[in-house]
């Protein structure tokens, strides 16, 4: 009985809805057509008025100046302006019957058609007379064409006049006769509309009626909606400052603490990449599924979006119970899921700050547990860190370093903030050099070195390694080329190069370019690449590599012995020079370890007929060990210290 009940109420509702709609569409559509008509009406009355009100206007003027011409051709005694008068009259009474004619093609009413005849009959009686005047004119009795312009023309003329101004007064009556009608039809059909619209009134009360129930459903969906997630049906960033507001009062009433956890997927873009968007869509599901069943039923999360999560962890008695909860959340998402046949691994990055400590309100404390997170991804991700005012610190120096450095890169090192200098690499037989390594360095606004390895890595993270690259190459270039001019023809400059596997192919092309820009011959160049870049070397790049060693370009890898899978990548690259590490060189010549191993690269290299480099060459013993197992070249401060260009000159030049 019940699902009859419902069917009907629908089908009546229906139903209704439909006779409803009908009646508002035939309403309306009366309602507009008799308005339409109504309105049309009027303006046909109007545009008429106005036409008809326009040629009476030109009729006056028309015989206004016909009176003008009449008095001159009067006065006037040459046969010339009698001629140009007479013209003119001829002008004057076309435009007036021309007028007068357009006048009787707009359906003038039984008075006005009085008066136009009226007008006929004097105006045909004055042009007889004006041809009279004209023909004395022409025998030169000028009294006589005088005395008829002054007693007959110009009398019948504003005779014609005072027929024109009745002819306004008729048109004008006519018109409001007209509008008189108007308004009554106007007055009906808005009495018809006002009966057509009451009942129409009366339906739309109860449509209303039935879409505020609508709308206030409408808007609660709507408010579920802007505060809900739509993929996890978590709560929003929005609703989520609000529970932190509402936590930080309840726990300002109860003197409790409360932690705010960010966390991040790890790789998550790598996933979607990989596997599609909608499994990674299904491991947002399963990971927010992950925290649900590891946090207590009080505490809340959201999603911020993209693959960010938010957590409100109540009543956390100290940093040490925050620990505890976040380290087995970690170890909680440090897993896999069974997506589609798949076996997706994840972990995340999580970062933690408390309340009160690290801030009074949500936004400080979401920015702090923010900074954490990426302090957590810093260190490796698959981790967890606590906010810290040092990280915080750390995090903002990098930005500020960041911004500086894309600073100078978009002006083209204006300023000369970035500079190259030359470290020699010395032929350990003759103590000589005949190359060396191109370092950069920048000096900020102050004057001050920014450390090296800290903007490299930070240009490595905000995606500028590529330009600091290609600016070293250009310098390198530039400055090789102002040696040759000084006669500086015998030093090879080596430059480091880093990036991804596009950047390596720009980086290789650029090489080239600026060498064959500057005439330059590729042996006085060198590529060092660094051991945990050898990944990226793409096969073109590989083609870039065998060409430039062809061409008498020297192949080092840089800090050998500290990457990964480096004997496969000997027999893959095109490599002319190994370099060994600072860090194998540092315990020579008593370290056993080091021993061992600085004699096993320089034994490798030599038998692939490589040239050996030691880095770090600080000392004297160093140095002697490096010569008495035949490395070939050192590099370090025992030898020199990096240079500026005008000091390797000098250097050169009194060699």
């Amino acid at each position: 009985m019940t699902l009859i009940s419902t069917l009907l109420h629908r089908y009546i509702l229906s139903l209704g809805f439909a006779v409803i709609i009908i009646l508002m569409i035939c309403t309306t559509l009366f309602t507009s057509s008799l308005i339409g008509k109504t309105r049309a009406t009027i303006l046909q009355n109007q545009s008429q008025i106005n036409e008809r009100n326009k040629v009476l206007d030109v009729m006056a003027s028309a015989n206004l100046e016909r009176s003008h011409t009449i008095f001159k051709l009067a006065q006037s005694r040459d046969p010339a302006d009698i001629n140009v008068y007479i013209k003119e009259l001829y002008k004057q009474s076309v435009r007036f019957n021309e007028a007068r004619k357009e006048y009787n093609s707009l359906k003038p009413s039984e008075a006005e058609r009085e008066l136009l005849s009226l007008q006929a009959v004097m105006t045909i009686q004055n042009i007889l007379k004006i041809n009279e005047v004209i023909d004395n004119l022409m025998i030169k009795d000028f009294k006589k064409a005088t005395d008829l312009v002054n007693e007959e023309v110009l009398p019948r003329n504003k005779h014609v006049i005072s027929l024109i101004e009745k002819l306004h007064t008729a048109s004008n009556n006519n018109a409001h006769a007209n509008l008189e009608q108007s308004k009554f039809l106007t007055k009906s059909t808005y009495q018809k509309i006002l009966a057509v619209q009451f009942f129409s009134i009366i339906l739309i009360f109860i449509f209303l009626f039935y879409l505020g129930r609508k709308q206030r459903k409408s808007d609660e969906n709507l408010s579920t909606l802007a505060n809900t997630d739509t993929l996890t049906a978590l709560p929003n960033r929005a609703s989520f400052i609000k529970n932190i507001n509402q936590t930080i009062s309840e726990s300002d009433h109860l003197g409790a603490t409360f932690s705010i956890v960010f966390l991040d997927i790890d790789y998550f873009k790598s996933i979607n990449d990989i596997y599609g968007h909608e499994v990674g869509d299904e491991v947002l599901k399963l990971f927010s599924a992950t925290i649900k069943n590891q946090i207590a039923p009080d505490d809340v999360i959201a999603r911020f979006g993209g693959d960010e999560f938010v957590l409100i962890l109540k009543n956390t008695a100290n940093e040490n119970h925050a620990s505890d909860l976040i380290k087995n959340l970690s170890n909680a998402l440090d897993t896999s899921f069974h997506i589609n046949s798949n076996e997706v691994f994840i972990s995340a990055s999580i970062g933690a700050s408390a309340y009160p400590k690290d801030g009074s309100n949500a936004k400080q404390l979401l920015k702090n547990a923010d900074i954490a997170m990426y302090t957590a991804k810093n260190a490796g991700r698959n981790c967890y860190q606590f906010y810290s005012l040092k990280n915080s610190q750390k995090l903002e120096y990098e930005h500020a370093l960041s911004h500086a450095l894309q600073t100078i890169l978009k002006n083209n090192n204006r300023d000369k903030n970035f500079q190259l200098v030359y470290q020699p690499l010395v032929n350990i037989d003759d103590n000589d050099f005949n190359e060396c390594e191109a370092l950069i360095r920048w000096k900020d606004k102050n004057g001050n070195n920014v450390n090296t390895s800290e903007f490299i890595q930070i240009a490595e993270k905000s995606n500028l390694i590529e330009k600091v690259n290609l600016f070293v190459i250009e310098e390198a270039c530039r400055q090789q080329a102002e040696w040759q001019k000084q006669g500086i023809k015998n030093i090879r400059i080596n430059i480091n190069l880093s990036g991804n596997k596009r950047i390596f192919e720009n980086l290789f092309e650029s090489l080239a370019e600026n060498v064959s820009r500057y005439n330059l011959d590729p042996k006085l160049f060198g590529i060092e690449l660094t051991e945990r870049t050898m990944y990226e070397i793409s096969e073109k790049s590989i083609v870039n590599l065998t060409h430039f060693r062809d061409l008498g370009m020297k192949i080092a890898i840089d800090d050998f012995g500290t990457g990964y899978s480096s004997l496969s990548y000997l027999k893959d690259l095109p490599i002319t020079s190994l370099k060994i590490d600072r860090k194998f060189t540092a315990g020579l010549p008593t370290e056993k370890v080091d021993i061992a191993l600085v004699k096993s690269i320089i034994t490798l290299a030599h038998s692939l007929d490589y040239d050996v480099i030691a880095e770090g060459v600080e000392t004297q013993a160093q140095f002697d060990f490096l010569k008495s197992y035949k490395c070939n070249i050192a590099q370090g401060y025992l030898l020199h210290r990096p240079l500026s260009s005008e000091a390797i000159s000098e250097l050169k030049l009194a060699a």
